[in-house]
């Protein structure tokens, strides 16, 4: 009876955790710090692991959309960690001295000169955008250097790149958003610039759209029917009614009553994750370990799979690693 109520006990915290973890995920989501988002995301992940085997559906719900934000912002910068850092960083300065001394040639009326100092810069911006396609600052420069060769072209092209960013909202929103980004930097006074970035970053989850009345009243609606689920108090209910409300904080992420509700019934459902197993369960557990340890893969995974045939066994942690562990030895 102690040992339950401990258990109980240990329910709860992780699942009060996981909910601090989730709000502290979403508040960093806003501020577009994705990296710690998905760090608070994973280690509620993690927690949630160790008393439940079934996945939190909101920790992967704002995994998924965590990661497709990180996504769509790979390659703009180059990480000071990245190993090509020093590298890149160093064709991008000699790219930028090169285009600046362009520059003074051109107002020193020395054309030719200044041309070949554009071919400088472009072998460097080239050596940077075959690893980096969407790099901000190799992309600008790059787009400076056409401007001066090919001003008829220049423009042309930064047409078609609007026109491309316009089309790709509904084909290819990465590309777009990408496409975009560089709009921006190039001419950020751009007519309807900051609406189309807007509708990519809500296309993408980088940024999440407001309350839609429709959806809020849905949410409502979810968990209206995931509460008069629980008043039977059976588990099969219970189930359903968590169900229910996934459904209700996909709809309006917002739910306070449905976050609630939902960790009041997952600690009512209790934890799923083996913490034993039975004496005799732990002798056949321990033999199999042996087997396993005298290259004897075959005969411990006869033992491992009897073992699984007990449902109480099928969520102890250290059993399925052993299981698996012979599986990958067997090349099962």
């Amino acid at each position: 009876m102690l040992n339950r109520r401990i258990n109980d006990a240990e329910i709860f915290i992780v699942i009060a955790e996981v909910r601090t973890l989730i709000n502290s995920a979403r508040t960093l989501y806003s501020r577009q710090e994705y990296q710690f988002a998905q760090r608070d995301l994973l280690d509620a992940q993690a927690q949630w692991a160790t008393v439940k085997t079934e996945p939190q559906q909101e920790v992967e719900y704002w995994l998924d959309i965590v990661r497709t934000a990180l996504l769509a912002k790979i390659g703009r910068d180059i990480s000071d960690r990245d190993p090509l850092f020093q590298v890149m960083r160093q064709h991008l300065n000699y790219a930028q001295e090169n285009y600046l001394g362009a520059l003074n040639l051109l107002e020193s009326r020395a054309r030719i000169d200044a041309l070949r100092k554009l071919d400088d810069v472009e072998k460097n911006l080239l050596n940077v955008l075959a690893r980096y396609p969407y790099n901000d600052e190799a992309n600008i420069l790059n787009w400076k250097v056409l401007e001066i060769r090919d001003p008829d072209k220049y423009a042309r092209d930064f047409s078609e790149l609007i026109a491309s960013a316009r089309r790709n909202l509904s084909e290819n929103v990465s590309q777009a958003y990408n496409d975009l980004q560089t709009v921006k930097l190039i001419s950020p006074g751009f007519a309807d610039l900051d609406e189309l970035i807007l509708n990519a970053e809500y296309a993408l989850g980088i940024k999440t759209r407001p309350p839609d009345p429709v959806k809020t009243r849905q949410s409502v609606d979810f968990y209206a029917q995931a509460a008069e689920l629980v008043e039977s108090g059976d588990d099969e209910d219970l189930s359903a009614a968590l169900e229910l409300l996934d459904r209700a904080l996909r709809e309006d992420p917002d739910n306070a009553q449905a976050q609630d509700l939902k960790d009041t019934i997952s600690a009512q459902l209790g934890g799923n994750v083996a913490t034993s197993l039975a004496s005799e369960d732990m002798r056949f557990y321990l033999q199999a370990v042996q087997l396993f340890l005298d290259n004897k893969a075959g005969e411990a995974l006869l033992i491992t799979n009897k073992l699984m045939q007990n449902p109480n066994n099928r969520n102890y942690p250290d059993l399925v690693n052993l299981q698996e562990r012979i599986k990958a030895s067997l090349q099962l």
